[in-house]
């Protein structure tokens, strides 16, 4: 398959400023002005395409979601006039209606097998889920995602309801907030966007119930609320190198799955630890 990379001669952690180059070298040898090539207006339409996605932030972010899964297009199918219309389709793929059921039906002597398999799944699934809400552990996830260093300033809009997201990182970005749409990733089990300008932590964060690592580290986080009722099975959490006050540090009480966190360069003071501490002895904390 050929990559909007692929086409433009680039790598998947092409800079801006190395995307534009290549349209520019690759639009100067195949316009159709400058080309004798017959195939040369439509060889310009892919490298536009291609550009239109890749110069933008939160088209490409879309696109590499898809491409990490092996869920994205081939380069030669995207349309010049709506390039991002083949991405909309792979990404809501998933939520195509079932085919219609066959109109033969099963002999009598096939539902009892059915019955059968279907209550080894219940019981799968239910063995399953236990071995994931009590387990202290944690499994590194894939795929991953790294928008690292691309200059965002608000949460990628490419990324929102994508069952296929788990493991994200936007390092040193802009970002000033992380908002409620990081709470509709069903899959996201790993979150890194240390090093932003983040002061603002939605409460709906705390609703992902796959979440299970989380790194905020060196931003300006004053301040969260976490609800007493909240459902995370988050596990690890850095907070280092954030101006947090012990009032925030004892909401975190409320997350009853928490075994790590990293409270370093915060300014606590040490009799704040003690008592975070003494009231979760399960927790391992992590100072200066």
């Amino acid at each position: 398959m050929l990559t909007l990379y692929q086409l433009l001669g680039l790598a998947p952690d092409a800079l801006p400023e190395e995307i534009k180059a290549a349209w520019r070298k690759l639009a100067h040898k195949h316009h159709p002005d400058r080309s004798e090539d017959p195939a040369a207006t439509r060889r310009m339409q892919q490298i536009n395409a291609a550009y239109e996605i890749l110069s933008n932030l939160h088209k490409r972010a879309a696109y590499d979601a898809l491409l990490l899964c092996g869920a994205a297009p081939d380069a030669n199918l995207f349309d010049p006039n709506d390039p991002m219309a083949i991405i909309r389709r792979a990404q809501n793929s998933g939520s195509k209606s079932a085919p219609r059921k066959s109109k033969n039906k099963p002999p009598a002597s096939r539902w009892l097998l059915f019955i059968i398999f279907g209550a080894l799944l219940v019981v799968v699934a239910g063995a399953s889920l236990l071995v994931y809400q009590f387990s202290q552990s944690w499994v590194e996830p894939a795929p991953r995602l790294a928008l690292n260093d691309r200059g965002f300033e608000a949460w990628p809009k490419g990324l929102e309801n994508s069952p296929l997201v788990m493991h994200v990182s936007l390092q040193r970005n802009a970002l000033t907030e992380l908002p409620a749409t990081v709470a509709t990733l069903p899959s996201l089990m790993f979150l890194d966007v240390s090093e932003n300008q983040i002061s603002k932590v939605s409460p709906d964060i705390w609703s992902l119930q796959t979440l299970q690592v989380l790194n905020l580290s060196h931003n300006q986080i004053k301040s969260w609320a976490v609800p007493p009722s909240n459902v995370s099975m988050l596990g690890k959490l850095d907070l280092s190198y954030n101006p947090i006050t012990e009032a925030d540090l004892l909401q975190l009480l409320a997350l009853k799955h928490l075994h790590e966190l990293d409270v370093r360069g915060t300014g606590l003071s040490p009799e704040a630890i003690i008592r975070f501490r003494m009231l979760r002895p399960d927790v391992a904390v992590q100072t200066d």
